[in-house]
């Protein structure tokens, strides 16, 4: 497992060591004391990441992400690097070591630009309108995808994932902070874009439901509800105690109403609400 440091990894690593021997990979150092979990300090980065892990495994769930990818184009080589390159290696390393499933993290901003609904049948978007982060993402899946006659290749479009932990750069940490420093809150039209928040936990419980799957699949992975723009920051400024202030300006061309109901099919239903979950962000 890459990312087991990250955000949705913290929610996941418990999860599959209650049942599995994981294998854990992050940059940092080790966390001490938990059972069933074996830690390697790696960096994705480096093309012999793999050389010493272990020789048989049952599957590879790939969550890392380059952290600089917002670091265009000084971070590209890193985002290639580990967006895409390692994605090949381990995907290469999981048949070497008698793996059946490979379950890969991307994004839900793949998709080209759209007001409707958005399917796993939408259309995706242009590398140049998409962005290096995005067009990384898109590649990984290609590359996750041409191993399917060796593995079962799972990819996960997870959107807006939110949680305790998480980097006060990401979208609803961004906001709860704007909020309780009283800046305003720009909006594309009235209530803003359309979107579905999911909580890290209900993300984790979509990755562990992939390792079951039986046939390759991609998967949109999304919260329980849609909310507009504005309905999330007036939940956010009801745990705050604060109320939101906003800059409304003309409508956007994006939304991100996301139909869940392959999700629901194939790995189950998200249940925390954004009330529910909203805490977690702000207090994190």
């Amino acid at each position: 497992m890459t990312g087991a440091a990250g955000l949705v990894g913290q929610h996941l690593l418990p999860r599959l060591a209650r049942h599995w021997n994981v294998f854990a990979l992050s940059r940092g150092a080790a966390p001490a004391g938990r059972p069933n979990i074996t830690w390697f300090e790696r960096d994705l980065a480096n093309a012999d990441f793999t050389s010493g892990l272990p020789e048989r495994i049952d599957a590879v769930v790939h969550l890392a992400q380059s952290r600089r990818f917002r670091e265009v184009p000084e971070g590209n080589a890193d985002v290639l690097a580990v967006n895409v390159a390692a994605t090949e290696q381990l995907a290469r390393y999981a048949t070497r070591a008698g793996a059946s499933h490979f379950v890969l993290a991307s994004t839900g901003s793949v998709y080209a630009p759209t007001n409707t609904t958005i399917t796993e049948s939408s259309p995706l978007g242009t590398p140049e309108a998409l962005g290096w982060y995005a067009a990384s993402k898109l590649a990984a899946e290609s590359v996750a995808m041409a191993y399917k006659s060796r593995l079962v290749p799972v990819v996960l479009r997870p959107f807006f994932v939110y949680g305790a932990g998480q980097h006060r750069g990401m979208l609803v940490p961004r906001l709860a902070d704007a909020i309780e420093r009283g800046e305003s809150v720009t909006l594309t039209g009235e209530d803003g874009m359309w979107l579905a928040p999911t909580h890290a936990s209900d993300a984790a419980s979509a990755f562990v439901a992939a390792l079951s799957l039986e046939g390759a699949a991609t998967v949109n992975v999304c919260g329980p509800e849609i909310l507009s723009l504005r309905a999330v920051c007036e939940t956010l400024g009801a745990v705050i105690g604060r109320a939101p202030s906003y800059d409304v300006v003309a409508p956007g061309t994006a939304d991100f109403r996301v139909n869940g109901a392959r999700m629901r099919e194939l790995l189950g239903a998200t249940r925390c609400t954004f009330d529910e979950g909203a805490a977690t962000a702000v207090n994190a």
